[in-house]
């Protein structure tokens, strides 16, 4: 009877595991991953992409406003209180501002470059707009009403 070789975890991966459960391709997704969101998380901080602020105007305001949300999840999740907006969607605010923050980095990057933007960043940001936008009405981030 033959012994089982350990595969990665990823569901569908026969591979031979690598490190971390994951085969090698997979625990470097995984880092890739992991680093792409500290990287917008620095940005979230710092207002700086590679150490300086969005050479695109448009970009730059945009992480601003990101940063003023990215501040309040924070700060109501640090103290523990209900951000008067965000309510009880604050570590999700966390999260659509980490999304946000990837998508400027990626197409910061491309400005500088001087490459065309994807299209689809702008598809992509609008959904955790509307979200935002959706909070500022009194309404669920889905667009729900509150119930009292």
């Amino acid at each position: 009877m033959g012994k089982n070789k350990a595969v990665c975890s990823v569901s569908g991966c026969a591979e031979p595991l690598y490190l971390g459960g994951l085969c090698e391709e997979h625990h470097l997704e995984s880092v890739k991953t992991r680093e792409k969101r500290e990287t917008a998380i620095n940005t979230l901080e710092t207002a700086t992409i590679d150490g300086r602020m969005p050479d695109n105007n448009a970009l730059r305001d945009e992480l601003l406003k990101t940063r003023k949300w990215w501040f309040r999840a924070c700060d109501s999740m640090r103290n523990n209180i209900q951000d008067k907006v965000l309510l009880d969607e604050a570590k999700y605010a966390f999260e659509w501002c980490v999304a946000i923050a990837q998508i400027i980095i990626d197409e910061e990057l491309l400005f500088r470059q001087e490459q065309p933007s994807n299209k689809m960043f702008h598809e992509r940001k609008r959904v955790f707009w509307e979200r935002f936008e959706n909070l500022e009405a009194g309404l669920m981030s889905n667009g729900v009403a509150r119930t009292k």
